[in-house]
Formats: structure tokens, sequence, C-alpha cells
């Protein structure tokens, strides 16, 4: 199968970050604060990771993108790199486990009462929701930071961290490239072997992977 023969090789995609396991996330969601940044900082990641979103992508989200269902939630991609036409495109994301991303989701826009605009905000040292939209970048220090306070090391994280992880996992789970590429929005099988980080022996992980 091709997608087997893509998982054996290194990935050398855009940044060169580690891509997070399932069992990585699972100690970095369980060290984050019960604050406005813990609870906002694990949607950011449960959701990036489900989603396979661009850093840029999850920072572009408004609460208008967001189509919840019983079954999970669909986002709205009003637009990204690779749409030059801004044609955009729709993603979903199914309801998980113990790390579901969409209750992780639910929960944020309660505690931060947000109701319209930008979905992830900055967020005063004084733990009060701004209403100043969160940047891509501040989406990758975000993972930075809560991977080095579950004893990961900073410099190998990355807003590609989360996309990475799930092209990933989704290929050791046997997934096939054309199902991976309608979540990830990949143009190409040779694009999307950038992504597929070599597994930690033992490894095992789950599209609805969490």
């Amino acid at each position: 199968m091709l997608i087997d023969g893509i998982a054996r090789e290194r990935g050398t995609a855009s940044e060169g970050k580690a891509a997070l396991s399932p069992s990585e996330l699972s100690r970095i969601v369980a060290a984050l604060p019960e604050t406005r940044i813990g609870v906002r900082d694990r949607a950011i990641l449960l959701l990036g990771f489900s989603s396979a979103l661009r850093r840029g992508e999850l920072a572009e989200l408004d609460v208008a993108d967001l189509r919840f269902t019983g079954d999970g939630v669909e986002l709205v991609i009003r637009a990204s790199k690779t749409d030059q036409r801004r044609a955009g495109a729709r993603v979903f994301v199914p309801n998980g486990g113990a790390l579901c991303p969409v209750r992780a989701l639910k929960r944020w826009l309660v505690v931060s009462g947000i109701e319209e605009g930008p979905l992830f905000r900055r967020i005063s040292r004084a733990d009060r929701v701004l209403a100043a939209r969160l940047s891509g970048q501040g989406i990758a220090t975000a993972i930075k930071r809560a991977g080095e306070a579950a004893g990961l090391d900073p410099d190998t994280l990355g807003g590609h961290s989360l996309r990475a992880g799930f092209v990933t996992e989704a290929a050791r789970r046997g997934e096939t490239a054309f199902r991976i590429m309608a979540t990830t929005r990949h143009r190409s099988t040779e694009s999307l072997k950038g992504y597929i980080r070599p597994a930690a022996d033992g490894e095992r992980g789950a599209i609805g992977l969490l």
C-alpha cells in the first residue's frame, strides 16, 4: 500500500518539528492549568491535532466558522496558504474519548464567554480574555509552552507538530493516503509524506484519532 511506504520514510516537512503522538498530547493537556489560558491551550492542542490545520488556519478561525453536530464539529476554513483562489474548505472533526477535541472546544467557548469574532484570543497576565486574535506565532508559542510544562523539549515543537502528528498517527493506524488527504487537504502524496515522522518503538496511536 502506498501509505505504508510513505510511513517508513523519514519526513522532511516544513520546519522539521517533531510530530506529537496521542500519548504525548495526553501528557501535555494533563499538565495544563485550570485557567483560561490552560483551557484555551487544551482546545488549541486537541482541535489542532484532530483537524490537522496549519497554525495560521487555527488562528484565523472565528466562532462563525464552527458548525456543531451530534457527531462532532465542522470547521469552515475560509482561506489557507494553498488556497490562492480563497475558495474555502470544510474539515470535520469527530467526537473523541478522553481527549475529545469537541468537548475541549465547547469548554473554551463557555469559559471564555466568546460568542462571536475570533475563536482563539490573547489572554492577559490577569487571565482575562482580550479582544485581539491570537496569531499563528501565538499558536506555536502556546504549543511550545505547554510541551515544556509536560517535560518535552520546546525547541522541537511548533505549529507543525500537531499537523505532522495527525498524519503520522493516521498512517500508522493504516489509513489510506486518500482519507488522510481528505482532512489535511494535501494535493499530492509527495507533499503528504513530508509530514510523516518515524514512529517511536512500540508506539500505537488512532481518523478520529483521539
